[in-house]
């Protein structure tokens, strides 16, 4: 199966998934209908791509063209074109093209002889160019007068990017019908776009404890979409205990906590498995938990630190929690989770999602100033990472700019 049919698969049992846990099953069929009716209604989460997939502006690179008076010499000259003059950065533009017929009706061939240098370009321009001196070595028979054309750089990884390169030459196209999804914002449900909406909205009030607390109104949640299971939810901190007590600091640290782990020990458990942060301020103890590399810890003997560790895990751990994960060789931190914040991350807490191992990030309003998932930067989308995640943006994004208004 490859990855693109996975990521279907994982998609449609989403989809499934939601109607049971939004209780679909109790609403007779008209009160059904009216629920799938407002999810149609509800703005389509935009999907924060890399650059190549959102260029509008189309880059061309000049290209020597010469009409094939003969068809029947295309094979041969294509064969010998493609040994002596390969284009092998331009390997998605095809070597032929059937332009639109002339005025007289009379049908010909074009065919790309080869890429243009610079020094080349500037002495088309001013001089008659002689088919010999650029193609030396290959038969040329059968071969019109060169000419100077532009054709697209790059190969299209759109619909809509082959549609504006078809218009210069002909080239190929191998559509990814995910990333297509993603763009025209089919890749949700009704009821899945539902579930989004509501977990953001949990996100939108827990901001707003934040803000009634004086804190920066940013909130966060982090849900388990395996299980339905929201792991934890948070607000900014910036403002009591530290600087970087960003939200999502704040709840991947909450996720932590749930794996037995967990470095400020800020929040509790709920009955339901959640674990959060009081909605009073001042009930918030930030306590650093014991580990291993406490630098007060550090300066004792090796032998000491076993005992530190030792202690933190009896510390931290509660065996009469049935929603913790004490599988050691389960997943690690954010591994497979969503994560659901008002406000757009920026580049510290982005990086802590990649290091957490995060699955897809929804955020409400962007951050043009500082935001690192689409404003300022896509850092998700940046090669030389060792771990990717999909962003999507605009859910409740009115609401969610209004918190920091």
């Amino acid at each position: 199966m490859s990855n693109e049919e996975k990521r279907e698969e994982r998609a449609e049992r989403f989809n499934k998934r939601i109607k049971l846990d939004l209780n679909y099953g109790s609403l007779n069929e008209e009160q059904f209908q009216g629920a799938q009716k407002a999810a149609k209604n509800l703005p389509k989460p935009v999907a924060v791509l890399s650059e190549e997939y959102t260029r509008i502006n189309l880059d061309t690179v000049p290209v020597y063209v010469a009409e094939l008076k003969d068809p029947k010499l295309a094979s041969k000259c294509i064969r010998e074109l493609k040994e002596f003059f390969p284009l092998n950065n331009l390997q998605h533009l095809k070597r032929i093209r059937r332009p639109p017929t002339d005025a007289g009706g009379k049908q010909v061939l074009q065919i790309i002889l080869r890429i243009v240098s610079e020094d080349q370009l500037k002495f088309s321009k001013n001089n008659i160019i002689n088919i010999k001196d650029i193609i030396h070595g290959v038969n040329s028979e059968g071969l019109g007068n060169p000419f100077v054309i532009k054709v697209p750089r790059y190969p299209p990884l759109t619909r809509e990017q082959f549609n504006k390169a078809s218009e210069l030459w002909p080239v190929n196209f191998h559509e990814d019908k995910y990333i297509t999804k993603l763009l025209s914002g089919e890749l949700f449900g009704d009821l899945a776009l539902r579930k989004i909406y509501k977990y953001m909205d949990m996100a939108r009030k827990s901001a707003l404890i934040g803000k009634n607390n004086g804190m920066v109104a940013i909130g966060t949640v982090v849900v388990d979409p395996s299980s339905d299971i929201v792991i934890a939810v948070a607000y900014d901190l910036r403002c009591h205990g530290h600087p970087l007590h960003h939200a999502i600091m704040v709840v991947i640290d909450l996720v932590a906590q749930s794996q037995t782990g967990g470095t400020w020990n800020m929040g509790y458990q709920q009955d339901s498995g959640t674990w959060t942060l009081p909605e009073n301020l001042n009930d918030i103890k930030i306590k650093k938990a014991k580990c291993q590399l406490d630098c007060e810890e550090t300066s004792k003997e090796d032998t000491s630190k076993s005992k530190v560790v030792e202690d933190s895990n009896k510390t931290n751990k509660n065996p009469e929690n049935k929603f913790m994960n004490e599988n050691k060789n389960g997943p690690y931190l954010c591994t497979g989770y969503d994560l659901y914040v008002t406000r757009e991350p920026c580049i510290m807490c982005s990086m802590a999602l990649v290091h957490s191992r995060i699955r897809r990030v929804f955020y409400g309003c962007k951050d043009p100033s500082v935001g690192a998932l689409g404003s300022k930067y896509r850092l998700h989308t940046q090669d030389g990472l060792n771990h990717h995640f999909e962003v999507f943006c605009g859910i409740l994004e009115k609401e969610c700019s209004e918190l920091i208004e």
